[in-house]
């Protein structure tokens, strides 16, 4: 287990020096873990004040807070005052940037100790207050309408209509037989079906809430599909998810499962693949010592765009890319990828 945790380790440093926020965001997130872990890691960025400033911008910014805050519950004395230190002699370099036309609220220097705000406030409780740092909290609370800094989740959400139904009406799907299935999947274009618009995903998913609810009835049948050519993927998917979430032995399933362990799938479909393999990270077993190196595969995997963030703080250019970009990340394959790692973390 220590073996595999080095491993995570290594991943997550790999992460931290790419300077991209969306790996960055990552790295965050497995670190707030088990952060006294991490000691070194967030030692070196507490000592040099241009990463700090680097790492509290954009969405970065929520995922480095949480992990501080979470890093210093877990600290000794010594390190606790270190740390209550470096907050107040924290000094950010948007601190002095002006507003001549004082836009914000007739501030000349509307971000003075905007940084020092959210950090005060987010990851220093205050009972740890000592005389310097309560003082310290109290000027900064006044500026900002006596009220502490309230960390708030990144949001990104993807949104779609559903124009068009399936083959039949939805309380119909649990009275059709194996041979009325088969029927179905049979129309293997996306089209009209007796004048009616049809979404064969429509389809695919009542096949999946129907073998959910019956697996035992399903589970010959679904295996069976899978040597058949002519039966479209998104079915066979639909099928292996259903049993998964009808509660069926992993271990059962897994030869089936391993034929979507191929990287054109996972490029091309994956959520599907993070919704069937996340099932063979919930507890330990055998699968995952093939999964593990599959998944690094994946994640070593480049698109050959370079996405890193220029590094002046409070950059038009990343405040503009960060929601497209982080969205694309963490739903990428690489992305669903690291997910899954940090669930296999969750029970070492």
């Amino acid at each position: 287990m220590s073996c595999e945790g080095d491993k995570v380790k290594s991943l997550v440093t790999d992460l931290i020096t790419t300077n991209n926020e969306c790996a960055v965001c990552m790295a965050f997130e497995i670190m707030a873990i088990t952060p006294s872990s991490y000691n070194k890691e967030i030692f070196a960025i507490l000592n040099v004040p241009s990463q700090i400033d680097f790492y509290l911008q954009g969405d970065m910014g929520y995922y480095f807070l949480l992990l501080l805050s979470k890093w210093y519950t877990v600290q000794d004395v010594k390190n606790r005052c270190f740390y209550k230190d470096m907050v107040l002699n924290y000094k950010s370099p948007s601190d002095f940037l002006p507003d001549k036309q004082r836009n914000f609220g007739g501030a000349l220097y509307p971000y003075l100790w905007y940084d020092k705000w959210k950090l005060v406030s987010v990851t220093l409780p205050e009972v740890d207050d000592n005389i310097s740092l309560k003082r310290c909290r109290q000027e900064i609370y006044r500026r900002y309408n006596n009220r502490p800094y309230k960390l708030r989740k990144p949001n990104h959400l993807t949104c779609m209509a559903e124009v068009c139904g399936g083959t039949l009406n939805e309380e119909k799907y649990a009275t059709l037989s194996f041979k009325n299935w088969l029927h179905i999947f049979a129309v293997n274009e996306w089209g009209h079906h007796n004048r009616k618009p049809v979404d064969l995903r429509v389809n695919a998913d009542q096949f999946r809430k129907c073998i959910s609810e019956s697996p035992d009835k399903f589970m010959s049948f679904v295996m069976k599909l899978f040597s058949n050519n002519s039966i479209l993927p998104m079915y066979k998917i639909a099928g292996i998810k259903g049993l998964l979430e009808g509660g069926i032995d992993i271990c059962l399933l897994w030869p089936c499962v391993k034929k979507f362990l191929a990287l054109d799938f996972v490029k091309n479909n994956p959520h599907d693949f993070y919704e069937i393999v996340k099932y063979y990270f919930e507890s330990e077993n055998i699968s995952i010592n093939e999964l593990i190196p599959f998944l690094r595969s994946v994640i070593a995997i480049t698109d050959g765009e370079n996405h890193a963030y220029p590094s002046v703080p409070g950059s038009d250019e990343l405040g503009g890319n960060v929601n497209s970009l982080l969205t694309k990340a963490l739903n990428s394959p690489q992305g669903k990828s690291v997910d899954l790692l940090i669930n296999l973390f969750l029970i070492l």
